[in-house]
């Protein structure tokens, strides 16, 4: 609110909730050194009427209205029961809509809202204050259209922690940005960038859109590597490097790299500065990993490795450690038995045998001797063994040496 005073405005009525907390917000504005008014009026925020009601006992015309977008209770779509997530919607954004059809008579010279960032930069859980505030948004960008003052400032207080590559901003660095942003477009979104982190995440496609763009604006500028080595990237995207960087690695080689992806995205999912700060063989769950973070993960590693990952993936999985070698079975090419080798060169032998039939004697004579010698190698029957053969040539008798001969004549 200093940025209001220091426009001039001297009268503040604010809505607030139970009795209680309007004294206590009376009380702390009062002490503080603002020279203003303030007068704070309990408010059911399910209650238009009531709204209408207080607007209309207004001791002085209204001057503009500054509405601040709670943060609710949330989960994925899935986790929300019906009710639950229209409870979220009616916090959320229902207090906007009446505040904008209540004062359209009244010709407020401002129509100012704080709101959250989950609208424009969803995490995963946020289903219904992603809603709630996607809405307020539309609703200002609407009141904009029909020509009236409105303006919604999407930032994220430190207490919120960042998101996706962003650092948050403290109270007094927001009240300085709300104070310039008068008279500026209608939505506006202060966010105190980490270049490094916001192009990091954009590799593994973990930005939302608007991001995304800001990130890849910053490659084309600055150039980009590849997060496994440090090459430039190229025309490959990086779960193909990936591949071919595993390819031929013996396991443990492979694990290796495979744990260091691992450790770098629950590092990013959990806001850490380094893949150093995760153990390889500590529980995701010890981490501080709950399902929502579990399923950025897993949606983290599957945009890094192009892999279609199952939901229960980190439950199967529990460290680094295992959730590498288990990557490590989808991705890196399986080991060929040395005897696959030799079984697909016999096959392609055996085909030369058969063309070899269709030529004359004398090829196929050489062809069965080439063949007797490899087979020879095979057994064992090598130099030694044709050496013992022509001692029993020599010493055999007549007998012998014409029963050998009509062994040669029955096998050729």
């Amino acid at each position: 609110m200093r940025h209001l005073v220091a426009r001039g405005v001297r009268h503040f009525t604010v809505l607030t909730g139970p009795d209680g907390e309007a004294t206590k917000i009376t009380e702390a504005m009062t002490d503080s050194a603002f020279p203003c008014e303030v007068h704070a009026v309990p408010w059911d925020s399910t209650d238009p009427p009531q709204l209408t009601a207080i607007l209309a006992e207004l001791s002085r015309p209204l001057a503009g209205v500054l509405h601040g977008v709670p943060a609710t209770d949330d989960g994925v779509l899935g986790s929300l029961a019906p009710d639950g997530l229209d409870a979220a919607l009616l916090q959320v954004a229902a207090p906007v809509w009446w505040l904008h059809e209540a004062t359209l008579g009244l010709a407020p010279a401002f129509f100012l809202v704080t709101s959250p960032t989950a609208g424009l930069l969803p995490r995963i859980g946020e289903v219904a204050q992603a809603s709630g505030t996607a809405f307020v948004t539309a609703l200002v960008q609407h009141r904009a259209a029909l020509g009236l003052p409105g303006q919604v400032i999407a930032w994220e207080r430190d207490a919120d922690g960042g998101r996706h590559g962003t650092s948050p901003l403290s109270d007094d660095r927001a009240a300085d940005l709300l104070g310039a942003a008068d008279g500026g477009p209608s939505v506006l979104v202060p966010l105190g960038l980490v270049a490094g982190e916001l192009a990091d995440r954009e590799q593994y496609g973990g930005l939302p859109p608007l991001l995304a763009a800001l990130a890849r604006t910053r490659i084309r500028d600055g150039g980009r590597t590849d997060p496994q080595d440090g090459r430039p990237g190229g025309g490959a995207s990086d779960a193909e490097r990936l591949r071919e960087r595993l390819t031929g690695l013996p396991a443990d080689e492979a694990d290796e790299v495979l744990t260091e992806l691992v450790r770098r995205q629950v590092a990013a999912a959990l806001g850490h500065a380094s893949a150093a700060d995760i153990d390889p063989d500590r529980a995701f769950r010890d981490l501080g990993l709950d399902s929502l973070l579990a399923v950025e993960l897993r949606n983290r590693i599957g945009a890094a490795t192009d892999l279609r990952l199952p939901a229960g993936l980190l439950f199967d999985q529990p460290n680094a450690a295992a959730l590498a070698v288990h990557l490590r079975t989808l991705l890196a090419p399986p080991e060929k038995a040395p005897s696959a080798a030799v079984f697909a060169e016999l096959d392609r032998v055996e085909a030369l045998v058969g063309e070899a039939a269709t030529h004359d004697e004398d090829v196929r004579a050489g062809v069965v001797a080439r063949l007797r010698e490899m087979a020879d190698r095979l057994t064992g029957r090598a130099a030694d063994g044709a050496a013992a053969d022509r001692d029993r040539v020599r010493t055999a008798t007549d007998e012998e040496l014409f029963s050998l001969i009509d062994g040669l004549d029955s096998t050729i």
